[in-house]
């Protein structure tokens, strides 16, 4: 097998461990696996005696056996991470100590990575209580080789040199690549914690059909527009009311479009339509278009006088008027709206009511057409 595909395999059992905790303790648990395999190698060139290598072996062989179990089950249950833990720390690690010289070896090192896995792979009150133990049950080792030396197996000096240069080595080697990998799987967790909360709250703020800001977030930014100077954050500054001009359209005959060629080509036109007044927008210049409700939409557009507001909107009109649709040859859809200044209302309730009854002024004139003003409407004769 080769190592291209040795590395396609372990990708492919990564992928298939859903939560992050999963791939820490995967990690953590190969780590393991290679480090005691290195220590077995080590204890086999040197020399040592059969209880280092029986404890270096149990140590591949235990960690060996969590870690298919982990990969058959996809994530790891609370007991694997405690027995994991426990194992390590109160039975092979101080096994080992004294199986490799004591304190005349570089085990004492590998204690770091008892604490560390310790502390990186249990939760709760699990965590604390046997990072505690472990911790006094090391020192009891340190202090049981100190008044009993006889308890450790003796080992030559060339073995003692070579024992704590390895030891050092594979210790800083295994807490540094664990430390990258928790870091990495962190990082790449956070970003996808970051999309997801970016898609929330884009879905928040979006209308689903059109794509267009919903009314909520409309009536958000429009009530920035109306707010002082002194009450916007400086985020939001750019929403002023100076230049500001509201447009509100609506899409003229839709029941009957809606009647005739069924809801699907319906959608279809509201979505088409957002997407032509969407194009018209500067998002630069804080402009916007919205869904305020049904077939009905907004924009909010800067410019410098009413007469530019008006060709731009004018513009849209003619956009929407001008499409083909390949659904209905020869269909011609419009749309009527109407257009107030922000600056001449100091309300923005009132400037939604008046631009709402200019757009159905257009409508009761003929339908396909702009209003900028609101006629006086004749009492009715009797």
């Amino acid at each position: 097998m080769s190592i291209r595909s040795i590395k396609a395999h372990a990708a492919q059992h990564w992928n298939t461990i859903g939560s992050l905790d999963g791939r820490v303790y995967v990690a953590v648990l190969a780590t393991g696996i290679l480090t005691a395999a290195c220590a077995l190698v080590m204890s086999v060139v040197q020399r040592m005696s059969p209880v280092a290598l029986v404890s270096a072996c149990a140590c591949v062989v235990w960690l060996t056996v969590l870690l298919i179990l982990c990969l058959r089950r996809r994530e790891p249950v609370p007991w694997m991470r405690t027995a994991s833990v426990c194992v390590l720390n109160f039975v092979l690690f101080p096994i080992a100590f004294f199986a490799f010289g004591g304190l005349d070896s570089g085990l004492t090192l590998f204690y770091l990575l008892g604490l560390f896995n310790a502390a990186v792979l249990l939760r709760g009150r699990t965590r604390g209580i046997v990072f505690f133990i472990s911790f006094f049950e090391m020192l009891a080792t340190l202090h049981l080789d100190r008044v009993c030396p006889s308890l450790a197996m003796p080992i030559t000096e060339a073995q003692r040199y070579h024992n704590i240069k390895l030891s050092l080595l594979l210790a800083g080697l295994s807490l540094v690549s664990l430390t990258g990998i928790i870091l990495r799987e962190y990082e790449a967790e956070r970003a996808r914690n970051l999309e997801l909360m970016e898609r929330l709250r884009s879905m928040s703020t979006r209308d689903a059909l059109s794509g267009l800001y919903n009314r909520r977030e409309l009536s958000r930014r429009l009530d920035l527009v109306y707010k002082k100077p002194q009450e916007r954050s400086l985020r939001d500054d750019h929403l002023k009311r100076e230049g500001c001009y509201i447009a509100m359209f609506d899409v003229d005959n839709f029941k009957h479009l809606n009647d005739t060629y069924g809801h699907q080509f319906g959608d279809t036109v509201l979505s088409t339509v957002a997407q032509k007044l969407s194009e018209a927008m500067t998002p630069k210049t804080a402009e916007f278009a919205a869904r305020y409700g049904g077939e009905e939409f907004v924009c909010l557009m800067y410019a410098d006088s009413m007469d530019d507001a008006f060709r731009r909107t004018d513009a849209m009109r003619q956009s929407v008027a001008s499409l083909a649709w390949r659904d209905v040859p020869g269909l011609t859809v419009t749309v009527s709206g109407g257009l107030i200044s922000c600056e001449a209302y100091d309300q923005l309730k009132r400037a939604m009511l008046d631009v709402d009854k200019m757009l159905y002024q257009a409508k009761r004139s003929g339908k396909n057409q702009i209003a900028t003003e609101l006629k006086e409407e004749k009492p009715p004769e009797f």
